[in-house]
């Protein structure tokens, strides 16, 4: 206890050896003014016209396989474009140095659109119950409304440069809460 308050107090005092001298800070008007940081400009109209074209591509694949069936190859060629579209949109982050929101916008397309296929799966076997029953056109259907879903997320949530997202951990008595906070 005697010695906290020895330290405290040396401390306090100042009785340090080598302690340099404490100086006045300068003046409000000698100090340079602030430049606040220039925005950035938006990207989101790039990213926006490049979802449009991959959900473009994967419906009128799904129109072609409705219509004509899956041996169409207007249907898988389609399909295919429309499928490395979904890499656009995150290349675009990564191009403006955005890793973090690139990884962001791949994550959104894989969970949705692969919620989407599913979806569209049950829907495409509930009507017609057999082997292949989730792999008819409810099954692209799917792909388009994950694809539309997670395009939506991306133009709202990782274009906004004014905003920080925050990891939290709440301890309860059964556990812990953990999320994601956003200040806008």
């Amino acid at each position: 206890m005697q010695r906290t308050i020895v330290v405290i107090l040396a401390l306090v005092s100042g009785c340090w050896r080598g302690t340099p001298p404490v100086t006045p800070s300068p003046p409000a008007s000698a100090q340079a003014p602030k430049v606040a940081p220039t925005p950035e400009a938006s990207y989101r109209h790039v990213t926006m016209a490049i979802d449009a074209v991959g959900i473009s591509l994967i419906a009128a694949s799904t129109l072609a396989y409705s219509k004509r069936g899956g041996d169409d190859p207007l249907a898988v060629g389609l399909l295919l474009a429309g499928g490395v579209t979904m890499f656009g949109t995150p290349i675009v982050h990564a191009r403006h140095g955005h890793g973090a929101r690139a990884g962001a916008s791949y994550l959104l397309r894989s969970v949705f659109v692969t919620a989407g296929m599913v979806a569209g799966m049950e829907v495409g076997c509930a009507r017609d119950p057999g082997l292949l029953c989730g792999l008819g056109p409810e099954l692209g259907w799917g792909v388009v409304g994950g694809y539309v879903v997670a395009s939506a997320f991306d133009a709202l949530f990782l274009h906004d440069f004014n905003s920080t997202w925050t990891p939290t951990l709440t301890p309860s008595e059964d556990g812990a809460r953990v999320g994601l906070a956003r200040t806008f």
